[in-house]
């Protein structure tokens, strides 16, 4: 009852992120809610890279940017205006959003990853973090952070769900 449960409101916070994605597209972004909702999802850089990370997958067949040149180039000229005005994205300052406000440093993003629409795959990473933890984000918009130990096994894609099977309602395997 409790996988259950737990699969249910990941799944809600998925669906939650995706409708509110879909709203922003469908309405112009023009409502000051949905502009709200959308700045909310995004208050940090680790959370706006992983979101656009996401946004490139549903635009490119479930596939992510193949290297940082790509991803520059879709946020920049594959994005409209005022989305990434909404998340808080300067387009002709791209490289100051793949820095994180906590270290300071670069991240680091695994690139070339497929997924779909209930994947969770870890691909925005901290160098150094904080106080021994970094943070992690994920292609459905949440944040871990993560000590040592659990942050090489997602940097090797071991934290990663690709999909939910129907049958069982349990994890599928690992993406690669």
């Amino acid at each position: 009852m409790h996988s259950m449960l737990r699969m249910f409101l990941s799944k809600s916070h998925l669906a939650l992120a995706c409708a509110s994605w879909l709203l922003a597209t469908i309405a112009g972004c023009g409502g000051s809610d949905v502009a709200d909702q959308v700045g909310a999802m995004n208050d940090s850089n680790i959370k706006r890279v992983a979101n656009l990370y996401m946004a490139h997958q549903f635009r490119n067949g479930m596939r992510g940017p193949a290297d940082e040149e790509a991803f520059k180039k879709f946020i920049q000229s594959g994005m409209s205006p005022r989305k990434l005005e909404m998340m808080g994205v300067d387009p002709n300052n791209v490289d100051e959003l793949f820095i994180s406000e906590r270290d300071g440093q670069p991240f680091e993003v695994r690139y070339g990853l497929s997924g779909g629409p209930s994947a969770k795959l870890a691909v925005v990473f901290e160098q150094q973090g904080k106080n021994g933890k970094r943070l992690v984000g994920f292609t459905d918009g949440s944040v871990e952070e993560a000590d040592e130990v659990r942050y090489q096994q997602l940097l090797e894609g071991k934290g990663d769900v690709a999909s939910v099977r129907k049958d069982s309602q349990t994890p599928a395997e690992p993406a690669a």
